[in-house]
């Protein structure tokens, strides 16, 4: 296991900032597509803000290109410019060294960089990271509710989130249950929603014949309402636990996620200020959802004693999601139900027994585990007959998953598709992905289409011919839903979540 100085190697930085700057080289692609083709295009965003990690890396001229053959061992051109980027520093640093050239602008840069990052890291200094910029991101246009994206702007704050959210995901990972499938640390296991469905055809493959229960709990904004009293507490459970192995956590990393929890909570950061944050955005209709104060307070909550909610969008969010319901996974498991099924996708869980009434038990046990952490679920609905309107339903209790008889009193509530991480699975074992995810994308193209026919009012605002207009528009559709593929390999995209 690697101690908490091999996260804050020169390497490791170098590795991180040069996914970094390949990520803003094809950000700043992909939002200039309108403007390549079309005069009237708006400029999407200032580019000289993305170009800011320019400064820390040679000229794209001067990049190391793999040969087709190390191509091949990348899925996309982010990852491979990425792997070409960090080979050629190492190139042109080893030159400098020897004396074989003379240290450039962006060697320069890098190295202080390196040495600011190692400095605030490895010091015993209390640590520090200022409070993230905050996006709105539309949740609902029928309802006009937004959400909020936290963006760490400084990037040395960048850099200690993401390492230190590595080296505890590393040391805790032993400590949590096979039935957490969402950022885990890299084992023989390979957590990942594919898995979690794979074991959910197979547990059902052992019931073919049998009647099977299911039940579904979600919980009300889980990164804006869950209390820092909580995520201390978890936090310092697991601690000790890993003293008990002897393994002890650094205190510098301690100080990071503790800095990580002061730099923004929801009831202070953006519940007083709502209208501030939205009119910032030229916002000036809608508001930012979240729960009810006085829901909260039922579960021992309280907004004006409290600090409540974390950023969404920090590396160190996702692994506290683990950190936490971690004890929700321990007690499920403690109920010694035989034939239980359970898993948990971050915040989504999904519950699986033969008996209604062991299904009901550990649903209820989920939902004691929720409130233990100062947690909201949504409240369970009933409904009379299955029918399109069961999907608007957040928390299900335990329901038959089995096929659906409408002239008959009992089947006729019968639930045919099991929902769990983007797909569904029908009781005789078919696998497809959810509809409303197909009709997103669907939506999505369209929308993308309408951007090209706005941006093209007339003649005179083309740059390219309508020929090379749709190649190039077809081609980025093509990207956003399946990637760009051969014979051997996929990039990531859409499709290739499923």
């Amino acid at each position: 296991m690697r101690g908490y100085e091999n996260f804050f190697g020169e390497k490791e930085i170098i590795r991180y900032l040069a996914n970094k700057r390949a990520k803003a080289a094809k950000d700043i692609h992909d939002n200039q597509f309108l403007r390549n083709i079309s005069r009237n295009a708006q400029k999407p965003f200032d580019p000289e803000k993305k170009k800011r990690i320019y400064k820390y890396f040679p000229p794209r001229n001067n990049w190391i290109r793999f040969r087709k053959k190390e191509r091949k061992q990348y899925s996309n051109s982010k990852s491979l410019n990425a792997a070409q980027l960090e080979r050629t520093v190492w190139r042109e640093h080893k030159r400098i060294k020897r004396g074989d050239s003379d240290e450039r602008d962006w060697h320069k840069n890098l190295f202080s960089l390196i040495d600011a990052i190692r400095e605030r890291a490895l010091s015993d200094v209390p640590k520090q990271i200022s409070s993230p910029k905050l996006i709105p991101v539309v949740k609902s246009k029928e309802d006009n509710t937004y959400r909020l994206i936290s963006s760490f702007e400084k990037i040395v704050d960048k850099v200690l989130i993401s390492q230190t959210a590595k080296y505890l995901t590393e040391i805790f990972d032993p400590l949590f249950e096979d039935c957490s499938y969402a950022f885990r640390a890299k084992n023989k296991k390979n957590f990942t929603h594919h898995l979690a469905v794979r074991e959910i055809i197979e547990y059902k493959s052992n019931y073919n014949s049998q009647r099977l229960y299911a039940a579904e709990s979600d919980i009300q904004k889980f990164y804006d309402s869950i209390n820092h009293s909580t995520i201390k507490d978890r936090f310092d459970v697991l601690v000790q636990k890993l003293k008990v192995t002897g393994i002890v956590v650094d205190e510098r990393a301690k100080s990071i996620f503790y800095a990580y929890l002061n730099c923004y909570a929801f009831n202070k950061d953006v519940y007083p200020k709502e209208e501030e944050i939205l009119n910032k955005h030229q916002i000036n209709e809608g508001n930012i959802a979240w729960v009810k104060p006085s829901d909260l307070k039922d579960v021992n909550s309280n907004i004006d004693n409290d600090r409540i909610g974390i950023p969404q969008g920090g590396a160190l969010s996702c692994l506290i999601a683990n950190i936490v319901l971690d004890y929700a996974d321990k007690e499920m498991l403690n109920l010694n139900l035989r034939s239980l099924f359970y898993a948990r996708f971050c915040d989504d869980i999904i519950i699986i027994h033969p008996q209604k009434g062991s299904c009901r038990r550990a649903y209820n046990q989920y939902l004691q585990c929720l409130e233990d952490l100062k947690l909201l679920a949504h409240d369970a609905e009933t409904f009379e007959e299955y029918n399109a309107d069961f999907w608007d339903i957040k928390s299900k209790e335990p329901y038959v998953w089995n096929r659906v008889n409408k002239s008959h009193r009992l089947a006729k509530k019968n639930v045919p598709w099991l929902a769990f991480v983007g797909y569904q699975l029908r009781y005789d074992g078919l696998l497809r992905v959810r509809p409303d995810s197909i009709q997103k994308e669907l939506e999505k193209q369209v929308e993308e289409a309408n951007k090209v026919i706005n941006s093209l009012p007339n003649e005179d605002s083309k740059r390219l011919k309508k020929r090379n207009i749709l190649f190039r528009f077809s081609q980025r559709l093509i990207a956003m839903s399946v990637g760009r593929v051969n014979s051997e390999d996929q990039a990531m995209c859409w499709a290739s979540g499923f």
